[in-house]
């Protein structure tokens, strides 16, 4: 639930227009990294095995509101592509599951 909470909040973060640089979307890319790898790097191993798609979620939220961009931007996915490759792929999936997520019928 708390998963679902978290991508519909990204979700609707993602939609700001602006003319960021392209160093500012690399220092969003790079705090982005730093903080999915804080995340995991505290606590004890089950913390540890968390959702990656989760903690990901979490940092751009934050990411998003320091930075006043948008994750979805052409130009952040490229820097994210550059500086964490492995974050990319999340990135995807965490944005995938949240435009699922806001498509889905009410029950």
């Amino acid at each position: 639930m708390r998963y679902k909470i978290y991508l519909s909040a990204l979700f609707f973060l993602l939609f700001s227009c602006n003319g960021l640089s392209k160093k500012t979307y690399l220092q969003a890319a790079e705090e982005t990294c730093k903080c999915v790898t804080h995340i995991h790097s505290k606590g004890e191993q089950e913390a540890k095995a968390q959702n990656y798609g989760l903690s990901y979620a979490i940092c751009t939220i934050e990411i998003e509101k320091k930075f006043k961009l948008d994750v979805q931007d052409e130009a952040f996915e490229q820097a994210l592509k550059s500086q964490c490759p492995d974050l990319y792929t999340i990135h995807n999936d965490v944005v995938n599951n949240a435009i699922q997520l806001q498509n889905q019928k009410p029950e």
